[in-house]
């Protein structure tokens, strides 16, 4: 329909505040049409909706954390809804603007994996930091399911920060010990290894172990093997490799198979960055920053608000003791 008559039902419904049923009776059509020509306005741009956002931040939020866990530093975004993936989206637009304030010249950022880190990418723009590197940070070759995989992600970064990418040209888990040692030595896979003890920046996804995360989804590890992790006391996960709820690591029957940055490496970065939130994110989210793996975290406010109530929790049944 040409976008004088859109704009004609667009008036009606947004400035005249007729329902959809009256301004189907004025001009002649269905309702269903109406509505799917209200839908039509708005993608083609007849119709701009805007949200006059009040600061998005809590900064009281922020503070409890940093101050709990001696963080860096911390970002939490509130909510703009209630759906995980919603959530991510709100974590995503508000990490891309932290890389973009923080990045400094001649940065090296290792990135790894996970449903947020792709909607950190959604919104990133080029920063004023120049001579960049992207660095990936664990191994995905070979995987089926699309744009959240290690090497789709660092080539996204490294083309949306204008950086130099190095790809790690390796599955993530490869069938025996011996392999994955082969792997490791092979020059093209040494030259992107040798960068992750002397990253400047991290930007890291952290896991739960639900049936639905990434790396069961994805076939890198087996509902046998979700078992005996849980078993073991695993509540979290970051480049493939698992840790209990004080931070401490979890041996997983991939550990020998497993090619990625060893966790404690992050520990050398100036700004080891955990982005997550939603339902299931607050215990891993703890036990990470209680592992060291991270400095600074951004997230939502009621993940933020469970992290600190947890705290809370147990200095209340310690005082009792």
């Amino acid at each position: 329909m040409d976008r004088r008559r859109l704009a004609q039902i667009a008036y009606l419904y947004y400035k005249e505040k007729l329902s959809q049923d009256e301004i189907a009776q004025c001009v002649g059509l269905s309702r269903s049409q109406i509505s799917r020509l209200l839908a039509e306005a708005e993608n083609v741009g007849v119709v701009r909706i805007e949200i006059d956002e009040v600061d998005d931040r809590a900064h009281d939020l922020e503070e409890g954390l940093k101050q709990a866990f001696g963080l860096e530093d911390a970002m939490v975004v509130y909510r703009m809804g209630t759906q995980d993936a919603s959530v991510r989206k709100t974590i995503g637009r508000a990490a891309a603007r932290y890389l973009a304030e923080t990045l400094i010249d001649g940065d090296s950022i290792g990135i790894t994996s996970g449903h947020t880190l792709r909607e950190v990418v959604r919104f990133l723009r080029r920063p004023e930091a120049r001579d960049l590197k992207v660095v990936q940070l664990m191994g995905g070759a070979g995987a089926t399911a699309l744009q959240t995989y290690p090497e789709e992600l660092a080539r996204d970064y490294a083309q949306a920060l204008g950086a130099t990418l190095f790809s790690l040209h390796a599955p993530l888990v490869v069938e025996d010990k011996g392999v994955r040692d082969i792997i490791m030595s092979t020059a093209s896979v040494t030259e992107v290894t040798r960068m992750w003890d002397t990253l400047s920046v991290v930007v890291m996804g952290v896991g739960d172990l639900s049936v639905d995360a990434l790396l069961f989804k994805a076939g890198w590890f087996t509902p046998d093997d979700l078992n005996l992790l849980v078993s073991a006391g695993a509540v979290g996960v970051i480049c493939g490799q698992f840790f209990d709820l004080r931070g401490k690591r979890v041996n997983s029957p991939a550990d020998e198979r497993i090619i990625a940055a060893p966790l404690e490496s992050f520990r050398h970065a100036r700004r080891s960055i955990a982005v997550a939130g939603g339902s299931t994110k607050a215990v891993p989210l703890l036990a990470a920053i209680r592992g060291g793996y991270c400095n600074t975290v951004i997230t939502d406010d009621k993940t933020a608000q469970e992290m600190l109530a947890r705290v809370e929790s147990v200095e209340a049944r310690t005082a009792t003791r």
